[in-house]
């Protein structure tokens, strides 16, 4: 095959594999003819009908995700705390699928510690004594090397200078830690934060709820519904419409 032909076939298959895959998308699978299948699976290395649900499953689970991550963030904590859709605490940037969920039951921390920082401030200037002349004379006379070392044989210098030594108290962050309680199996866990008086406000400010309530409740909140939904779908139980229709039932 020439050069010429070659290019062309490369841009006609680019071209038919961009609008099958967007009729894979549409989930049009019944406008796929036999070259057009064999020419997709070839390319994938699965059918339209796979594809299309591959893509659906992880459609839904932008989605749900897109949902989820409006709610509260909490960097000062590592791996990054957030608040789900319900209320209840999880670890990490993404929320995926079986993400533990907790309640936020207590906070331990043995309070501000400060450490006293010395710092020296330096005034005055340096004065300069001596004559122009011996640089002149050094260039006149040598070459402008000499006139350099004549220049430096010639200054003179007088420091007139005052140092202040000023203490500055400064906060630090100690290791202070968060107690949870899993949602579904009710484990306990501690999880380590470096705190200080501005991270103790932002603690404060978060969803604690007692050890009994955590122990005794689970109920069934937005991000479970979600997730109900998602594995409908999982299951071909419910099509992509009808799990996007959930979705907005649920969020709205």
């Amino acid at each position: 095959m020439k050069l010429f032909d070659k290019i062309k076939k490369s841009a006609n298959d680019f071209n038919l594999n961009n609008e099958l895959v967007s009729k894979a998308k549409r989930g049009e699978l019944d406008g796929f003819t036999d070259s057009d299948r064999e020419f997709f699976i070839q390319e994938h290395h699965q059918t339209p009908e796979k594809y299309k649900e591959d893509y659906d499953n992880g459609q839904a689970d932008k989605e749900i995700a897109r949902a989820l991550r409006k709610h509260d963030h909490m960097a000062f904590v590592n791996p990054a705390l957030r608040k789900d859709i319900d209320g209840y605490y999880y670890f990490g940037s993404f929320y995926k699928k079986d993400t533990p969920k907790y309640y936020l039951v207590g906070f331990k921390w043995d309070g501000a510690r400060y450490k006293s920082v010395a710092t020296t401030h330096t005034t005055g200037k340096n004065k300069t004594n001596g004559r122009m002349g011996s640089v002149l004379v050094g260039a006149a006379i040598l070459d402008w090397a000499g006139a350099f070392a004549g220049s430096q044989r010639g200054r003179k210098t007088k420091i007139d200078q005052t140092a202040v030594t000023t203490t500055d108290t400064k906060e630090v962050k100690t290791k202070g830690l968060l107690f949870f309680i899993d949602k579904d199996t009710k484990e306990r866990k501690a999880k380590s934060v470096l705190c200080d008086s501005a991270v103790e406000e932002k603690i404060y400010n978060l969803n604690f709820v007692s050890e009994e309530v955590a122990l005794s409740e689970n109920p069934i909140g937005i991000s479970d519904r979600l997730m109900e939904a998602k594995r409908l779908l999982e299951k071909k139980e419910i099509t992509k419409e009808e799990f996007d229709a959930k979705l907005n039932s649920i969020l709205h």
